[in-house]
């Protein structure tokens, strides 16, 4: 059986569901991952994406870019997975509103204005669930894309997407409009503990690997911002529809 495991980030499907790939892949299935949000555009970047890239130890976008992929592909490495695809749409931290007055392309070159469609990183904006309408065709554009690597014989494996980052919610939305069987992780560290969802019910949960400790480690430029006092992982819940 091969599954498929769309991420939206190239940390999430790590953090939230390794224990879980580990476990399918000891049982002979067949492995596809396809992250979704996989570039940073070229900038201007607001204020806050820049500090988020000087945490990460990055001064320059295109470095970013290069290092974040490099991390992923060395934990794709780590769990023997060959078969993985980017399909490099913009992070929601980078994506930007390319219609709009002079005056709101000058304000951004200054790390403001509204030409930042997700401008911060508190729940006003990327963790409030609220796509913003410039986005409202983004989905249909990244259906088309994924369509040409999912298979209607394959399982699905998408982010439960409650409490977290608008490209979770994103990804959860595209997800369920093929109709494959699906199964649904948790994600962490947005999430760390099992809920009730009216929508779903708990499979099963894996136990932490050092394996999955290795993997996580390996994405350095984002640990200590989502770990700033170590690594600290909960078990991975997968969840199905009732």
């Amino acid at each position: 059986m091969e599954y498929i495991f769309i991420s939206p980030h190239l940390d999430d499907l790590i953090l939230s569901a390794c224990d879980f790939i580990i476990y399918l892949k000891k049982h002979n299935n067949k492995i596809k991952v396809i992250t979704i949000f996989t570039d940073f555009g070229k900038g201007p970047l607001s204020l806050d994406a820049r500090k988020y890239l000087i945490k990460s130890n990055c001064l320059l976008l295109r470095n970013f870019a290069k290092k974040r992929k490099n991390e992923d592909k060395k934990a794709m490495k780590l769990l023997e997975i060959n078969n993985f695809i980017y399909l490099d749409f913009v992070d929601a931290a980078f994506r930007l509103n390319e219609k709009g007055p002079l005056s709101q392309k000058i304000y951004s070159l200054l790390g403001i204005g509204n030409r930042f469609l997700y401008p911060k990183f508190n729940k006003q904006s990327l963790y409030s669930k609220k796509i913003s309408k410039e986005d409202s065709l983004l989905s249909i554009e990244i259906f088309n894309k994924l369509s040409k690597h999912v298979s209607q014989k394959s399982i699905l494996c998408l982010p439960i997407a409650q409490k977290t980052h608008i490209d979770h919610v994103i990804t959860n939305i595209v997800g369920n409009k093929f109709n494959n069987k699906k199964l649904f992780w948790l994600d962490q560290p947005y999430n760390k503990k099992s809920k009730k969802f009216k929508k779903y019910k708990l499979s099963t949960n894996f136990s932490i690997s050092n394996t999955k400790y290795k993997a996580v480690s390996l994405y350095k430029s984002q640990v200590k911002q989502l770990f700033p006092e170590g690594i600290k992982l909960t078990k991975e819940q997968i969840y199905e529809k009732n």
